[in-house]
């Protein structure tokens, strides 16, 4: 059942949602005009492609900001899988999408594909908690291989995980007298890598900043043009990753409200418009 068929109605800037091709788990909105830049949004630890980011959606689909902006919402398995696969994933489809975008909405709409032979001139990946991990490390294979779309790539974060979360703490310091939480978050470290990979202390995390301190300065994609952390955030650390700008804080968010915006919060939409331009 499509979005439209569940009641959610979109402004006429951009075409009706569809999944991408071979991707069930995401969903893009082609822009109808010839789009200058591609916004892809990656979701976090236990996220849904479109559901962790709404109304961002709806606003954005509605905005002149975004008139002439391709949407992804980028979707992959944010409960049993691993970082490095996800990250795997997102490169492919920034190297597919970058070096021939007309091929992949000729499968969805092709009239629309003379739109997009000349490529996007900025792309713009806005991550919430666990999904800056991925980009960073998609990112990271980017300037590995050379490619040169990375010179393109600005990344906005939100509530990023990459200093890690102590999961485990929480939910400890949360039920700490109920004497069967610790191991029970013992069982879901083990059947959850995604759990043990936001450990402070894990392999993951430490090499991906390890490899950044290494990479040339001008290496501008690995590090964050700007950085949203929440005023009562509990899951993860706000402290910055290497290279990062200070953080700015948003007033009455929490770890899963920071990247919805609303009437209180609209700053989300107008830090995203900034690097758009």
């Amino acid at each position: 059942m499509s979005l439209t068929e569940l009641g959610i109605q979109y402004a006429s800037l951009h075409l009706d949602p569809s999944p991408l091709p071979g991707d069930e788990r995401s969903c893009v909105f082609l822009s109808k005009r010839p789009p200058t830049a591609l916004v892809v949004f990656v979701h976090g630890f236990r996220g849904d492609a479109l559901e962790t980011w709404q109304p961002f959606d709806r606003i954005a689909t509605g905005s002149e900001a975004f008139r002439e902006v391709d949407l992804v919402f980028f979707g992959y398995d944010a409960h049993y899988s691993n970082v490095m696969a996800s990250s795997s994933f997102l490169y492919d489809f920034l190297k597919d999408a970058v070096a021939g975008p007309e091929a992949i909405v000729s499968a969805l709409l092709p009239k629309l594909r003379a739109d997009r032979s000349k490529g996007y001139k900025r792309i713009v990946l806005v991550a919430h908690s666990l999904g800056a991990v991925v980009c960073r490390w998609a990112l990271l294979r980017a300037v590995e291989e050379k490619k040169e779309w990375r010179e393109n790539v600005k990344m906005l974060l939100f509530a990023p995980a990459h200093s890690g979360s102590d999961l485990g703490a929480v939910a400890s310091a949360a039920f700490s007298n109920v004497p069967w939480v610790p191991l029970f978050v013992e069982a879901v470290k083990a059947k959850v890598p995604l759990v043990k990979e936001l450990d402070p202390e894990s392999r993951i995390l430490t090499e991906l900043a390890e490899r950044v301190r290494r990479a040339s300065p001008n290496e501008l994609c690995l590090r964050a043009h700007r950085v949203i952390v929440a005023e009562r955030e509990i899951v993860v650390s706000n402290l910055p990753f290497p290279g990062d700008p200070c953080p700015d804080a948003l007033r009455d968010t929490d770890h899963v409200s920071v990247c919805k915006p609303s009437s209180r919060v609209h700053k989300a939409v107008g830090f995203l418009q900034e690097m758009l331009k």
